[in-house]
């Protein structure tokens, strides 16, 4: 069934949170960093054109919007997503990995956990972890969180998935379902309890549930970062034998925006030098553009993979 024709959860689960999303077309749509994406996992978007995008655009008042195409039809585009397919078997780790999940598990114990564990003690965990890291721009608010906590009560397609240390939480997930996958959209972790591999310990037991119990078609960490490379998906590239599955980076602009994108790609080398040297927030929103342009540009007059098992297959 298309996802764009059944209940979409995942969507709800958003609205439910404050974000901003709307229907055009029969396509779920959703604000993201100033501009629309389709509210699916990759492998669920349903086929979008060009008057999808600008129609959706119009309506939120937004100058671009992005989607994907081709998912897992395509090969060594400058899009991709971060994803771990089939089987989980730590037998296939190097032997650095073992160790650490070992180690981890010896001390540590990771499960899905209930609404009313990550009400009284997640909190918590993110300002430890976001106080490591001195980011505290990324720490939501507590409103925000029990936001969160709502949505995965009333739509059902988020989870949280903890890491503990006896009965006390150190470290938990995130997580979207939707369409038999699973995207891993956050993770935080007590920075007291790495250094005894709790992070090896949670993604070892998430990979075991999604990919080996319930059989998911794949875990993804996302999407390649606009900005830069994330530390986070190397290592699960590395460690756990995460591989890039690449599609096709879509982008409507609406005539003025097209008009400005197409004038400042001419200088995209010389916007990355500024921003290396200025870093600002409004530069950086410039040079994230120009980066997202160049990996849209990459992905034109691809070949497309014949595949009898495409992107529109799995239900929400």
């Amino acid at each position: 069934m298309n996802a764009a024709n059944s209940e979409n959860n995942y969507k709800q689960c958003l609205a439910v949170q404050g974000g901003k999303t709307l229907t055009i077309d029969g396509i779920d749509w959703y604000e993201y960093r100033g501009f629309l994406i389709p509210a699916y996992l990759p492998h669920c978007i349903p086929v979008i054109n060009e008057h999808n995008a600008k129609q959706a655009a119009h309506c939120a008042g937004k100058l671009l919007a992005r989607w994907d195409s081709c998912f897992g039809q395509v090969t060594n585009t400058e899009w991709w997503h971060i994803v771990k397919e089939g089987t989980w078997s730590l037998e296939h780790c190097s032997q650095k990995t073992k160790y650490g999940i070992r180690r981890g598990q010896k001390k540590f114990n990771a499960r899905i956990m209930s609404f009313e564990e990550i009400l009284q003690h997640g909190y918590a965990v993110c300002e430890q972890a976001v106080k490591q890291y001195g980011v505290t721009g990324e720490l939501p608010s507590r409103e925000r969180f029990e936001k969160k906590v709502q949505a995965a009560q009333t739509t059902g397609c988020l989870e949280f998935f903890g890491v503990f240390c006896g009965t006390t939480l150190v470290g938990f997930a995130e997580n979207y379902v939707q369409g038999n996958a699973c995207l891993w959209e956050s993770i935080y972790y007590h920075p007291d309890y790495l250094r005894d591999y709790s992070g090896y310990a949670l993604i070892d037991s998430m990979l075991d549930h999604y990919l080996n119990n319930m059989r998911m078609l794949y875990v993804s960490d996302g999407c390649r970062s606009i900005y830069h490379q994330t530390n986070i998906q190397n290592h699960l590239i590395k460690n756990y034998n995460f591989t890039k599955k690449y599609s096709l980076l879509q982008i409507y602009y609406t005539p003025l925006m097209r008009v400005s994108i197409n004038s400042l790609y001419l200088f995209r080398h010389g916007i990355n030098l500024i921003c290396a040297k200025y870093p600002q927030s409004f530069i950086l929103q410039i040079g994230g553009l120009m980066q997202q342009e160049y990996m849209r540009r990459s992905c034109e007059f691809r070949d497309v993979i014949p595949d009898d098992h495409n992107q529109n297959h799995s239900s929400t």
